[in-house]
């Protein structure tokens, strides 16, 4: 049997229709792509050819996920992950990873072509895809929710992870750091939650956030990348389009597993201006008229209705929304580095305790209430489900409320570990801080591990921040009984973190136990083959037990054969040599290095310490080495600094007083530098300006006194 679209006695209304025009938009039962005819079966999400291929190109996705970890596992080596939150990295340090390519080149082509990648290539959307295709063959469909303002959050969430490290730097006037190359990586799960919350995050961002709000209400509420991706598609002249054909049937909208309101958008803008449409295009291919496609034209910020849109029925009034949003930043701000959880997760358990809320109030003040096909309410009657929310509710609420207890002891912990102003001197084995320390630092260090403890007390899961900070408090009280097992937890709960078991090893390091802490920094560069500081820790153990040749193969590991941290490791190297008096072989390592890498600031600068510190210096090519380093940085002060010392032996004083003053410009806080100005001077004959510098050296060397009172040395 053949139904036409057009309703019977009317003619469909063309693309030119006034806004005064009102047509019903009926969803009819019937067929999804036999043209006009009616196939006999539902419409529903995911019923198209489209819906297939697209799930086969984000299994696909994940398949390539999967096969980049094993990878990983076997080579233990591979490319950095191919995950947005990588940016940070590149904006904050200046780390060009994959994710940070990936992301650029996703938001360029959603400029370009319209919110393709979420809608095919984004693992959380299959995520998503996945739990609502369970949930149907469940016999539950998530309804929707729709909001005022809340799907904004995102938008928030993007600056903040991507705009205000940035503004804060300029703020701050720091300059932004140079550009490292970290493609690839030897730790790729450096960044990535444990397997427990990893497995809290597929439920809660999953099947959680769907059931309570929605197919793809993470996108629309909870993601970050969405934040920019959202915009992004409205400038994009790329878009679902119209055709005089449409007949307002809506099968569209039925299909649609973006939640976007196809029907009535064609309606009124002549295409899809909603960003939130993923251009799964399901509706393109279930339109029994053909009458919609994929093309260019004007951006949806620049499209004007044709029509008055119709009116969006909301699912909260207005004060309801500001209920959601306020209890929704609350837990946002107890959960947000608590337990370690990740910032997704924190979002999506933001926006479920949100709505959460805001159902049990419906719970307690409406006569009928219920959550998808979940009656929790009837007539005024509290059913059995609607007595397990309200018992579910308030455990949720305790959680609540013991998370904040938790979070607000870790917080106070945090303020007074900054309170005691401990340095390095803490790690060294002979140290004795507690006996240097005033009563105000004992008071905050004492304070801090109270704090501290009793966070971990009361916490049924640990946080990473307070067994990171402990270990370095127990250390200047002394206890390094204590330090040492709280190390040794911490490197427990996240074995895949560097920075555990370098903290581990500082500890060990610093209790006494050099064998054990050779083995935790081992780890640590086993995890990260760039880690500096374990290599620095773990030569000086090597070293003062006698054991050269281990220590140079710290050097020459074959996991060290592509690593992005090479200059990092000829200096490194260098250095080694010269302390052990090996200044020749020194010397040939950072020439050889020069000549491959000519652009090398640190090879060229630290080639030319060597040959002025070596016992029988080379003046001339230390020299040369410097003006080299000036050339590719000029505003490195030590440069002009090292680079005067050289004029002076060379006797060369008019270009070693200019030297040292270009130095001093730069740097106007080093006493030194001051003091080998009126060595200049005085050479010079000019008697009255060495003075002035000595005064001068005394000046800086008081105000740098004043700014670091314990003489503790700079991490």
């Amino acid at each position: 049997m053949t139904r036409n679209c057009t309703p019977k006695n009317k003619r469909a209304p063309s693309s030119q229709s006034g806004k005064g025009d009102k047509v019903s938009l009926p969803v009819l039962a019937g067929g999804s792509r036999d043209k006009a005819q009616n196939t006999g079966k539902q419409l529903r999400p995911g019923a198209t050819r489209t819906a297939r291929w697209r799930a086969f190109a984000l299994l696909g996705i994940n398949l390539l996920i999967v096969a980049h970890i094993l990878q990983w596992a076997l080579m233990g080596r591979t490319l950095s992950p191919v995950e947005p939150s990588e940016s940070k990295f590149f904006i904050e340090r200046g780390e060009l990873n994959a994710g940070a390519i990936f992301f650029a080149a996703a938001l360029l082509s959603t400029l370009l072509f319209g919110r393709f990648f979420c809608g095919w290539a984004c693992h959380i959307v299959a995520l998503q895809d996945l739990c609502s295709w369970l949930l149907t063959k469940m016999r539950i469909r998530p309804h929707a929710f729709r909001s005022r303002f809340l799907f904004h959050a995102p938008f928030a969430l993007a600056i903040y992870m991507f705009v205000w490290p940035a503004v804060y730097r300029w703020w701050l006037g720091i300059p932004p750091p140079a550009m490292s190359d970290h493609l690839m990586t030897a730790n790729f799960w450096e960044t990535f939650p444990g397997p427990v919350i990893t497995i809290v995050t597929l439920l809660v961002c999953g099947f959680l956030i769907v059931y309570a709000l929605g197919q793809k209400a993470f996108c629309t509420y909870g993601c970050p990348y969405g934040g920019f991706f959202a915009p992004l598609d409205k400038a994009s002249p790329a878009r679902i389009r119209v055709t005089d054909a449409c007949a307002h049937c809506g099968h569209c909208t039925a299909v649609c597993t973006s939640n976007v309101r196809v029907h009535e958008e064609v309606a009124a803008f002549g295409a899809v201006v909603d960003p939130g449409c993923m251009k799964c295009m399901d509706c393109v291919e279930t339109c029994p008229n053909d009458a919609l496609y994929y093309g260019l034209g004007k951006p949806a910020f620049n499209t004007k209705p044709r029509r008055d849109p119709k009116p969006v029925t909301y699912d909260f009034t207005l004060v309801e929304e500001f209920l959601v949003l306020g209890s929704g930043l609350l837990s946002l701000f107890i959960f947000r580095g608590l337990f370690t959880i990740p910032l997704l997760l924190t979002m999506g358990l933001a926006a479920v305790i949100g709505f959460w809320f805001v159902k049990l109030i419906h719970v307690i003040r409406k006569s009928h209430v219920k959550i998808q096909n979940l009656h929790l309410k009837r007539a005024g009657s509290i059913t059995t489900a609607g007595i397990g929310y309200v018992i579910i509710s308030a455990m949720i609420t305790a959680f609540l409320i013991h998370s904040a207890i938790v979070k607000y002891h870790i917080s106070l912990g945090e303020k007074y570990a900054e309170r005691a102003t401990l340095g390095d001197a803490i790690w060294w084995p002979d140290g004795n801080w507690w006996g240097q320390a005033d009563d105000q630092q004992r008071s905050a260090v004492a304070n801090a591990i109270s704090h501290y403890e009793t966070s971990l007390d009361w916490a049924l899961f640990p946080s990473v921040s307070p067994l990171e900070s402990l270990p370095l408090l127990y250390l200047a009280r002394g206890d390094k009984q204590a330090a040492q097992q709280t190390a040794q937890r911490l490197a427990t709960l996240v074995p895949y973190k560097t920075v555990a078991h370098v903290k581990l090893g500082s500890v060990l390091r610093a209790v006494g136990s050099d064998d054990e802490a050779a083995t935790a920094f081992l780890r640590a560069l086993e995890l990260n083959p760039c880690q500096n500081f374990a290599r620095r820790r773990l030569l000086a153990i090597y070293e003062s037990q006698g054991r050269f040749d281990e220590a140079m193969s710290l050097f020459h590991d074959e996991a060290l054969k592509h690593a992005e941290c090479h200059e990092q490791l000829a200096m490194q190297e260098a250095e080694f040599l010269q302390r052990n008096g090996r200044f020749q072989d020194a010397i040939t390592l950072l020439r050889q290095y020069v000549e491959t890498h000519p652009q090398s600031v640190a090879g060229h600068y630290r080639l030319g310490a060597f040959l002025l510190s070596q016992p029988a210096p080379d003046i001339a090519g230390a020299a040369l080495q410097f003006e080299s380093t000036i050339a590719l940085a000029p505003e490195f002060a030590d440069a002009h600094y090292n680079l005067a010392v050289a004029r002076y032996h060379a006797r060369r004083f008019a270009e070693a007083r200019d030297s040292v003053k270009r130095a001093i410009e730069l740097d106007s806080a080093d006493p030194q530098k001051y003091m080998f100005l009126a060595a200049v001077l005085q050479e010079l004959g000019d008697f009255a300006g060495a003075r002035k510098a000595q005064a001068d050296a005394q000046q800086a060397a008081a105000a740098l006194q004043t700014n670091n009172p314990t003489g503790a040395p700079d991490s």
